[in-house]
């Protein structure tokens, strides 16, 4: 069996593969075909012998043949419906993410998964952990701003506006030594975030409640926002974020930073090591310092103020204070308590960001 296509070449058509069914798409500027149309093979790429078309001859000469027809897939789609779409083991495999919550499946080889605003809430699994491969998600109609990277467990979670639907790549943070997940994300402008500058996005993140928030082995980013919390950095270097409320900040194992802004609440460090190298980080903006300055203008080791020059921040072994108007005639309000006594606090123990 054939299939003519009179007044068309194969530059005018792009396919889609859902399981075994291959859809053309043709080109709206195509002469005669009004606004592009489509035609539907069933059983299209079924490799059984008396199923499907076994030609596609086009206006050139070219032909496609039913052996050849897969290596023309632009991309494996599936339909309106929620469902399961799988890739194949072959390399560069684009699978496109239809109307409804979708499950995309990525086998071997490096893989694009395509995703427009309203596709839904969607699930990639991508199955290789190669770290030659180069997994993408191709954000087709959204930019960065759009996004709001977070983590759930090793999962990754990309919350979309302004729809509030998600994209879940499962198995993202498994591992630091192999790839597992994907490498990069694409946006409409053609910009992109690595491998690595997807990690630092991807905050683990509280609610508006009083959460419990726990980070991985990697490097992880922790936010309880709102509520009062309580936040475990875990393994790795970690940066722990109270928000507002009353927080309880453990950084667990490596050499981990904590951030402490002036919002009314107190913090409380249950593992603050600074011969450790760790480091209280203070949100200059609530403040009112500037971010970058050096914290040692305006630090004491010590319970009290020298001056009345300007407002400083009081260390000690409990916990660190914040006095507005230094030797002033205002109280100094604690901002931070150690759950057990500190030592060998320095200078370099803090810093304005």
């Amino acid at each position: 069996d054939r299939l003519i296509l009179a007044g068309v070449n194969p530059a005018d058509v792009s396919l889609v593969r859902n399981g075994n069914d291959v859809t053309l798409v043709i080109a709206a500027s195509v002469a005669g075909a009004g606004d592009g149309g489509s035609i539907l093979l069933k059983a299209g790429l079924s490799t059984s012998a008396d199923t499907g078309i076994e030609t596609i001859i086009f206006a050139d000469g070219t032909s496609w043949t039913k052996a050849s027809l897969a290596s023309h897939v632009a991309y494996i789609g599936g339909t309106a419906g929620g469902e399961t779409i799988t890739g194949t083991s072959a390399s560069d495999t684009a699978i496109l993410a239809g109307p409804g919550n979708d499950t995309l499946v990525g086998l071997a080889g490096s893989d694009t998964y395509i995703y427009r605003a309203g596709d839904g809430n969607d699930v990639i699994s991508d199955g290789s952990s190669s770290t030659v491969d180069v997994d993408v998600l191709k954000l087709a109609d959204l930019n960065a701003p759009d996004v709001v990277f977070t983590r759930s467990g090793n999962n990754l979670i990309l919350v979309l506006s302004p729809t509030g639907q998600t994209v879940t790549v499962t198995g993202q943070f498994t591992s630091q030594s192999a790839n597992n997940g994907i490498e990069r994300v694409e946006f409409a402008d053609g910009s992109n975030l690595s491998l690595a500058a997807i990690d630092a996005k991807a905050w683990y993140r509280g609610t508006n409640g009083n959460d419990t928030v726990s980070g991985s082995d990697w490097n992880d980013t922790l936010f309880g926002d709102q509520g009062n919390d309580t936040l475990f950095g875990g393994n790795g270097n970690d940066l722990l974020i109270g928000g507002t409320g009353n927080d309880v900040l453990t950084g667990g194992n490596g050499v981990d930073s904590f951030v402490i802004a002036l919002d009314g609440s107190l913090d409380t460090l249950t593992d603050f090591s600074p011969t450790l190298g760790e480091t209280i980080r203070f949100d200059a903006a609530s403040f009112g310092l500037a971010a970058g300055a050096s914290a040692s203008n305006y630090l004491v080791l010590g319970s009290s103020a020298p001056d009345a020059a300007h407002g400083y921040f009081l260390a000690t072994s409990t916990g660190v204070s914040w006095d507005a108007d230094g030797s002033g005639s205002a109280a100094a309000v604690q901002i931070a308590k150690f759950q057990s006594p500190v030592t060998g606090t320095t200078a370099s123990s803090f810093t304005l960001v």
